[in-house]
């Protein structure tokens, strides 16, 4: 992939755009703001820290559990909690708690934005406890809407037993997510970026090594019938992760002097009007949690389908993590001051720098990723992961394909919120996971074997790049000036699309079936691919430099 030099993408406060033309640094002197990708390096590099060490926790999770009932059983139990914080906490925290701090921080002082912050976490608390212990008492029904499509009833009384236990150790994890979040909020309120990007690292040594620990001490091929110590292990390993993560943006504020205390304060005016403003965003991440938990119960029925998608998913998000969610993190703030101080052309201006930095980075990440899913999985396929490796590909390919709609639809989704609006968002995500349900169902209904997962994912890529394209429209409205990004994700796509062509090509240069074999099938690919999209886009450089 070519570099693109920091002074040629960052400012949108310069004049609007021409069509066709590259974001160009403007020339206010050395008080500007820094570009969009030197402000988000840092969250860049850790990103890219976290996702290889969670690409390591998912390949031991892969390869200890394999893609067997039990794989399935161990990453449903442990996505209920976060689905129950997504729907519960994560939509209000996610809209509002940011903005919040900032302000308070800029009007009263650090000390009056822990406060604020004690005050949430005191009540985010008060309100989750009761649903975290009625969630443990409720585990057997949990687990049976989970299995509801396992046919085999000895299978799916296992999985229930276990998942049942297991869900005693991960729900309180709902807890952990909310001091994490509200630590998180407080140190990126305070242009702190390091510690929250880093602290997935920790949950995922600790989940690696206990996956690695029971790989030692099982006894022949993954099992629903385990004894208590390797529950146990499975159960508090993983655990335990949740807490290491929690831990290290909680020190980041203790060791710069804020205390983050959980506080009573149900009578502060403020919980009120954060909890209106961020209801419809709650609202927007339920939504989502409604089509996972659709993926989940229809992956569920294919063996090992559950943790295909896992993994598939997790490949999937890297190019996001490390392109898509730190342009989003540092455009985010910069969208929100343009749009309460009214002006609605600097708004437009870094709203397509951003859409086109993020096309120039995920597409033809995209579009190598579809082409070298199988030589992944290939090189990086251990134990009982190895022979679901195809499946696990295929579905990778299937995701991919929508990555640029879903990087694209999160980063409109935050430009809603920074112009304070909530509800459109949900109200388009509403009608997407509707239709997308629908799809999902009666397209998984049609396949056949594994291919039941892969429509999933298919049925993913399709709703995601509907709901992007909704969006754009919808804000596109709003704006005093158009985007002009016809003429920039054109010629992007086009760059893509022969990069993908060139990796396809190289992925079927070398022939065998061996893992160094695909090893170097995937470094041909990704070569070849880098070289022939930078030379397409080197080819369009004279158009980025005159404006």
């Amino acid at each position: 992939m070519t570099d693109v030099d920091p002074s040629d993408v960052v400012s949108a406060s310069s004049p609007a755009h021409s069509a066709g033309n590259w974001p160009k640094a403007d020339d206010a002197g050395p008080d500007a703001e820094p570009g969009l990708l030197r402000s988000s390096a840092p969250i860049t590099a850790w990103n890219l820290v976290s996702r290889l060490t969670g690409f390591v926790r998912v390949l031991a999770v892969g390869a200890a559990l394999g893609t067997t009932f039990l794989g399935n059983t161990y990453q449903s139990a442990n996505l209920a909690s976060n689905i129950l914080f997504e729907l519960l906490a994560a939509g209000v925290l996610s809209s509002v708690l940011v903005p919040a701090f900032v302000a308070h921080i800029r009007t009263a002082g650090r000390d009056d934005a822990d406060r604020l912050a004690g005050n949430v976490l005191g009540m985010l608390l008060a309100i989750l406890g009761p649903i975290v212990v009625a969630g443990m008492l409720a585990g057997p029904w949990i687990m049976r809407g989970l299995t509801i499509t396992v046919d085999d009833a000895a299978v799916r009384h296992a999985e229930v037993d276990l998942g049942a236990f297991f869900l005693w150790f991960f729900l309180p994890q709902v807890l952990l997510y909310a001091v994490g979040t509200v630590a998180t909020a407080l140190n990126h309120a305070e242009n702190r970026f390091v510690a929250p990007a880093s602290a997935p690292v920790a949950n995922n040594i600790v989940v690696t090594a206990a996956m690695a620990g029971y790989w030692v001490v099982r006894n022949g091929a993954p099992s629903l019938h385990l004894p208590l110590s390797q529950k146990l292990l499975l159960a508090l390993g993983t655990t335990v992760g949740v807490a290491a993560m929690t831990a290290v943006p909680v020190v980041a504020l203790w060791r710069r002097g804020l205390s983050l205390r959980p506080r009573w304060a149900p009578r502060d005016p403020e919980l009120r009007s954060m909890g209106r403003q961020g209801a419809w965003a709650a609202g927007y991440l339920g939504l989502t949690q409604v089509l996972l938990s659709v993926t989940l119960v229809l992956a569920n029925r294919v063996e090992g389908g559950a943790v295909a998608y896992q993994i598939a998913f997790t490949f999937f998000l890297l190019p996001y993590a490390l392109v898509g969610n730190p342009i989003m993190t540092a455009l985010f703030p910069r969208l929100a001051a343009d749009a309460h101080a009214g002006e609605r052309i600097r708004y437009a201006d870094r709203l397509s720098e951003g859409l086109r930095l993020l096309a120039f980075f995920v597409l033809p990440a995209s579009a190598i990723l579809v082409a070298t899913a199988r030589p992944v999985l290939d090189v990086l396929a251990f134990g009982a992961l190895a022979r679901g490796g195809p499946l696990v590909a295929r579905t990778l390919a299937a995701y991919a394909v929508g990555l640029i709609g879903y990087a694209a639809f999160q980063l409109l989704t935050r430009a809603f919120y920074a112009d304070g609006d909530t509800r459109t968002p949900t109200l388009v995500n509403l009608v997407v996971v509707g239709l997308g349900s629908v799809l999902m169902v009666a397209w998984w209904a049609a396949a056949d074997g594994g291919d039941k997962v892969v429509v999933l994912g298919l049925t993913h890529s399709l709703v995601q790049l509907a709901a992007a394209g909704a969006l754009l429209l919808l804000l596109a409205r709003r704006l005093p000036e158009r985007l002009h990004l016809t003429r920039p994700l054109v010629r992007t796509a086009a760059a893509s699309a022969a990069a993908g062509g060139a990796a396809w090509a190289a992925t079927h240069a070398i022939s065998g079936h061996t893992r160094s074999h695909a090893l170097a099938s995937l470094v041909l690919a990704a070569v070849c691919g880098a070289m022939v999209y930078a030379a397409a886009q080197w080819g369009a450089w004279p158009t980025r430099q005159t404006a």
